[in-house]
């Protein structure tokens, strides 16, 4: 009988081993092994100093090294603007949604649509999109004569970045526009009462009602968002490859091409090592957030 109840406790342990290996295998030995990778010498094209151990010469490398500040301080302002774009594009529309007005389920449809898209399908119809000979924009502003001749948005340094960002917040706000939708519509209909019974009006009940009630989801949303827009490759690989020049290589592209280009990868692995540290302030922003919320 003691062995019974000793199997029926050990069961559920049992029953995520499989997992745990396989988070093991494919998750947590990557991880510790780029860690492990930044504390060394690994140019593959140098093979006289490969595997030396150099300590923090890598990440004393990255604090010397310019391009990596700038490809940081271009990950910093894509993402504030990923972010910022997708939340208020987010809300908007899901102040939409939730109106009582015809046609929702059609426009839910519409809005909801590119979040379903794939990464690389949504990088090559913006890549089309601003494309110089054929791009429908260009057609579009030249159809109602806002441009005299057509720009080549993905070659010039200081529009192929803002292209990025549009793209960017065209396929991430979908997933703004859930969480604060749910949000709003988990808002009680006596609070907007009270508010019209007062004198309020549409932008009042927003901003005295609505506004203060998504408080939680939007500070839960933005650090999603922010995990999400910083860590993005996908876009930016297929769309610009970093160009023109250097103009749209965030930081995450720098790691891929001094890993796969270069083939330096200690000096990747510490960039890399880099992000996840980033990364994982922010989830723990995102956790406490949460607990705070359940509390």
């Amino acid at each position: 009988m003691d062995g019974l109840k000793s199997t029926l406790k050990a069961f559920p342990v049992l029953l995520i081993i499989p997992s745990l290996v396989i988070l093991s295998i494919f998750l947590f030995y990557p991880l510790v092994r780029t860690i492990v990778m930044s504390f060394y010498s690994l140019p593959l094209l140098d093979p006289a100093s490969y595997g030396s151990f150099v300590g923090l010469g890598n990440y004393v490398k990255l604090v010397q090294d310019g391009g990596f500040w700038e490809a940081f301080l271009r990950t910093v302002y894509y993402t504030v603007a990923g972010v910022v774009g997708a939340y208020v594009m987010g809300l908007i529309t899901a102040l939409v949604l939730a109106s009582k007005m015809g046609s929702r389920g059609l426009i839910r449809v519409l809005i909801i649509s590119p979040w379903a898209v794939p990464y690389v399908v949504a990088a090559f119809t913006g890549r089309f999109m601003f494309d110089y000979q054929y791009g429908a924009i260009n057609l579009m502003l030249k159809y109602v004569h806002l441009i005299p001749e057509n720009i080549g948005w993905l070659m010039d340094a200081d529009l192929a970045l803002l292209c990025l960002i549009v793209v960017t917040i065209w396929k991430e706000f979908p997933f703004a526009t859930l969480m604060l939708l749910a949000g709003i519509q988990s808002i009680s209909q006596d609070f907007y009462d009270a508010a019209k019974v007062d004198g309020a009006g549409i932008l009042q009940q927003f901003y005295y009602v609505t506004w203060p009630q998504l408080r939680n989801i939007t500070n839960v949303a933005l650090i999603l968002l922010t995990i999400r827009i910083f860590k993005l490759f996908t876009l930016a690989f297929v769309m610009t490859g970093g160009g023109p020049g250097d103009a749209t290589e965030l930081l995450i592209l720098k790691t891929y091409f001094e890993s796969f280009r270069k083939f330096n990868f200690g000096y990747a692995s510490a960039m890399g090592t880099i992000m996840l540290v980033i990364v994982m302030m922010f989830s723990v922003i995102y956790f406490s957030l949460q607990r705070e919320e359940l509390e």
